[in-house]
């Protein structure tokens, strides 16, 4: 990614007269070719998992804890982060 921000970055010449930004275009696209196939490699590890059910788990307390201190500390962060955006008038945030 950080090739491709460095490539995006540089300013039109002779062979590319509109710039490079089709270098982010191309990283994003891989990006989420990536992410595309860790959502697979996840959903086919819990279809194994799901039908194998003497190996599916049990969380305990600490572990449902710790999940809803997680989802609670996103959501205030998601809540904060959209404050701030208003209050810079930020479109990216």
């Amino acid at each position: 990614m950080f090739i491709a921000d460095h490539h995006a970055s540089q300013q039109p010449d002779q062979k590319h007269p509109y710039g490079h930004a089709r270098y982010e275009t191309v990283a994003t696209l891989a990006l989420g070719f990536l992410l595309l196939l860790v959502a697979i490699g996840i959903g086919w590890n819990a279809v194994q998992r799901l039908f194998a059910s003497d190996e599916l788990l049990s969380p305990d307390a600490l572990v449902l804890a710790a999940t809803l201190v997680s989802i609670g500390s996103k959501e205030w962060l998601y809540w904060w982060t959209l404050g701030y955006a208003k209050r810079v008038r930020s479109d990216l945030l």
